[in-house]
């Protein structure tokens, strides 16, 4: 006797589950939640015949399969992980939805939206095997967390002075205290009682820390250290005839974007190579952006016509009315940059 166990969503689509779940009569949301959690267990103690059958047509629908003889242990429960996006390149944005919204079983508009949050959660309660299949089929960074085992960081988004104080209140009362806004390094259970006291996505943000950027500081190196050198050439792309002049600009931010899991690798190999750097939060605040050196008008009132209502450019310069997050923020400095303009986040 046999056990299939389906290893991974590997290559296939959403859809199949429908297939699925009509011809084996199992509940399509159970199915559903058995490839999105593999491994898993699809059918137990069938013979050998069948789970030839069974295992032909799972790996043709594209699922990654595993046969094998019915008394060998099966798996137990996969570890529940939420996962995030990291888009490097913005402009990119418009594929990467079509990738995912492929691996999901959604459209275009609902793919995109989920990216354009800070940070980009497009997963939760899935296991590692199907962060894996979706790194594999999105031109984007896949980001992993156990939320249970997080710790998280709480932001005001409303900031009429009526409800600060009253949070505030509430933050004193549950033994926290509010540090420009914003409370840090919570426990799952903490983060989820405070947020159950307020639970409007409108006055506050819950954020995983396990999903917020870093930026890499170069604060003093030796341009005498050959291995110094060597990294700043050949990992951060430095032209040479600037390393020579490059302690005239120290602190120098060197890498822009790293996510929480490889700061500390990183740190490490910046070490290793007698670079003096340090790790700093990116922070997970809306912001603005003031746009300089404005000599394509037209163009550029036309990019912006995309983000905000009324765009009216007088001068050279112009700076945004609203705040947003950093992924639609980043996209429009990446298109207004392309324009010639220099553009320069405001954080207050």
């Amino acid at each position: 006797m046999k056990t299939i166990l389906i290893q991974s969503i590997g290559t296939a689509k959403p859809g199949i589950t429908k297939i699925l779940a009509d011809a084996f009569e199992v509940n399509h949301q159970l199915l559903t939640q058995m490839i999105y959690n593999a491994p898993s267990v699809f059918l137990h103690k069938v013979d050998e015949a069948t789970a030839d059958k069974v295992n032909g047509m799972l790996t043709e629908l594209g699922l990654e399969v595993l046969v094998q003889n019915a008394d060998v242990a099966i798996p137990g429960p996969a570890e529940k992980l939420d996962l995030a996006l990291y888009i490097e390149d913005p402009l990119n944005i418009q594929n990467i939805a079509q990738q995912l919204s492929e691996f999901m079983g959604i459209n275009n508009k609902e793919a995109f939206e989920l990216l354009i949050q800070d940070p980009s959660v497009v997963l939760g309660g899935v296991s590692k095997n199907t962060a894996i299949a979706l790194e594999n089929r999105v031109d984007a960074e896949v980001i992993v967390s156990n939320p249970l085992k997080a710790t998280y960081t709480i932001l005001i988004k409303d900031y009429t002075p009526t409800f600060i104080n009253e949070f505030k209140l509430l933050c004193q009362n549950a033994g926290y205290t509010l540090d420009q806004n914003k409370i840090t390094g919570l426990t799952h259970k903490e983060a989820q009682k405070l947020w159950t006291k307020v639970q409007d996505p409108q006055k506050i943000k819950l954020v995983n820390e396990d999903f917020i950027r870093y930026r890499i500081i170069l604060n003093a190196f030796d341009a005498n250290n050959e291995a110094s050198v060597q990294f700043l050439k050949e990992q951060i792309g430095m032209p040479t005839e600037l390393i020579g002049r490059l302690n005239d600009y120290l602190p120098l931010e060197i890498v822009e974007s790293l996510s929480k899991c490889k700061v500390e690798s990183y740190l490490e190999l910046t070490t290793a190579a007698a670079l003096d750097c340090e790790s700093h939060v990116n922070s997970v605040d809306r912001y603005q952006l003031q746009i300089q050196n404005i000599t394509q008008k037209e163009q550029v009132e036309q990019t912006l016509d995309l983000f905000f209502k009324t765009v009216d450019i007088k001068d050279t310069k112009w700076q945004t009315p609203e705040k947003l997050d950093s992924v639609l923020n980043r996209l429009l400095s990446k298109q207004l940059e392309a324009l010639g303009c220099d553009v320069e986040p405001i954080y207050s």
